[in-house]
């Protein structure tokens, strides 16, 4: 019986008017906060940057959305002990967006996955990582024109790097203003 009212809601679900569904384009600048703390070796890196993100989606009904994006965090430099560390991430994400469609504002949250490529380089010598983790945001919407669509959000990375055997303690996230074009 849950099977069958999970599918009628699901048939229900996207059975609902196509003047919500559509694709959207953008594009966004904030404030990006990196975190990397080790202690077997005394790395204490803690800064921001301007971070810059792109993103795309397409909203199947009024309340979801799936939206993919690329996020650069830029470069974070520190001093730990009288040793310089620098911490780069990019970021590759998908997201399943949920949203309340109100007249001129629409609140949001996002939850998903990243692929999140870092580096970091202590005292001249340097280690990447590549790794999947999770990722989640929340955020506003501001719909100014029929098409033009501005958002303020917070998105968060909980990464999980391993640098050569060595894994930090690590925080990554950005607070964006972005604008969109709906189509």
């Amino acid at each position: 019986m849950t099977r069958k009212i999970m599918l009628l809601a699901l048939i229900l679900a996207f059975a609902a008017p196509a003047a919500h569904a559509g694709g959207y384009l953008g594009a966004g600048v904030g404030q990006a906060y990196t975190k990397v703390e080790e202690t077997d070796i005394s790395v204490d890196l803690d800064g921001d940057t301007t971070g810059w993100k792109v993103f795309g989606g397409y909203s199947f009904v009024k309340f979801f959305a799936i939206e993919v994006s690329y996020a650069d965090f830029g470069s974070v430099k520190d001093s730990s002990s009288g040793v310089e560390i620098t911490s780069e991430a990019k970021t590759y994400d998908a997201f399943a967006v949920g949203k309340i469609p109100f007249p001129v504002v629409e609140p949001f949250l996002k939850i998903g996955y990243a692929s999140v490529d870092s580096t970091v380089s202590v005292a001249g010598l340097s280690s990447s990582d590549k790794s999947w983790d999770l990722a989640w945001g929340v955020g506003v919407g501001f719909n100014i024109l029929k098409k033009l669509h501005l958002r303020l959000e917070y998105e968060q990375f909980d990464v999980s790097p391993d640098y050569d055997g060595i894994e930090p303690n690590s925080d990554l996230y950005m607070i964006s203003a972005s604008a969109a074009w709906r189509f």
